[in-house]
């Protein structure tokens, strides 16, 4: 057996997470507080549940009836939207009971014969409610509205360059250093480098001539 119910449960035990455990069906029911995600009762917060198959060799990690999508209309762009959103993500994928309408967020992956380790289990639970979190706004209009909307990720990218200049430009101030002196001798080194060298000779020996190509 790969890992057993018990191991899950020592793990989270270990990361101080409040649970629910059923030993006899392989089940942990557990929830965890996020900021944007918003549970059918309007509370910030998404219910996790962590089943072992297959005699502790696979395990699943979804978020049950995290989105219910009844309306036939909007299925075609809250479908599309889920699709996108696999794309830009890692692991996360997305379940649709056709009968009722309920969507979860899963991750599910064999351990065969290698024992689970803390890391993988809590980097697969925050991994999902990251995913759930972050496009909650995006889902979400997609199944009132049917639009499929992403927000501009080049302003993502964009902050996230200037967050790295202002962690960067912390750390020369730490060591002593002066930003206005960096790009100062960075401003002449680059204006050397464009001074030609008279001196310099083309690559069969020869000195280089403008008027040779004229």
């Amino acid at each position: 057996m790969a890992t057993t119910i018990q191991e899950v449960a020592t793990f989270l035990n270990n990361q101080e997470v409040a649970y629910d455990q059923d030993a006899d069906n392989n089940i942990i029911v557990t929830a965890f507080n996020v900021e944007t995600y918003l549970d059918e009762d309007g509370n910030n917060k998404i219910g996790v549940l962590i089943m072992l198959e297959e005699n502790g060799e696979f395990i699943r990690i979804f978020a049950p009836r995290c989105y219910i999508c009844p309306d036939e209309a909007n299925r075609a762009a809250v479908m599309q939207t889920l699709l996108m959103i696999s794309w830009k993500t890692r692991m996360v994928q997305f379940e649709l009971d056709d009968s009722d309408g309920e969507i979860r967020a899963m991750v599910e992956f064999p351990l065969e014969d290698a024992p689970l380790t803390e890391r993988q289990l809590m980097r697969s639970i925050y991994g999902l409610l990251q995913t759930v979190d972050t496009y909650h706004p995006v889902i979400d209009l997609a199944l009132t509205q049917g639009v499929i909307q992403f927000p501009d990720e080049s302003q993502d990218h964009l902050a996230a360059l200037q967050s790295m200049m202002t962690a960067f430009q912390g750390l020369l101030e730490e060591m002593g250093i002066d930003m206005d002196d960096v790009e100062a001798l960075l401003e002449n080194a680059n204006a050397e480098s464009d001074v030609p060298d008279e001196d310099a000779d083309d690559a069969d020996g020869d000195d280089f001539d403008d008027d040779d190509y004229i």
